[in-house]
């Protein structure tokens, strides 16, 4: 949804404007905070915690878009699909 969805809407919209470096950022940036804010409120989430709202906007948000941005999309899909085998065992 993000990835495929609001980082090319944003980027588009931020390219109108500005040049590539910019518009990548601010797109990443951008999408990374709806990201780690899709994952703090609603009915599913917890309480709000900042650090987790701040690691969820970093790395999977702004880093990942980035480098889909930057590189190609299936190593964001392939990184991703990594992420959900590694991520539980490393947190048990």
């Amino acid at each position: 949804m993000f990835r495929f969805g609001a980082l090319p809407l944003a980027y588009g919209l931020a390219r109108r404007w500005l040049p590539e470096r910019w518009a990548i950022a601010v797109a990443a940036v951008v999408t990374g905070i709806l990201f780690a804010l899709s994952h703090e409120l609603g009915p599913a989430a917890g309480a709000f915690e900042p650090r987790y709202f701040l690691t969820r906007a970093l790395f999977p948000g702004i880093v990942m878009s980035v480098v889909f941005l930057r590189l190609h999309p299936s190593f964001i899909v392939s990184a991703h699909c990594a992420a959900h085998l590694f991520i539980p065992a490393l947190f048990r």
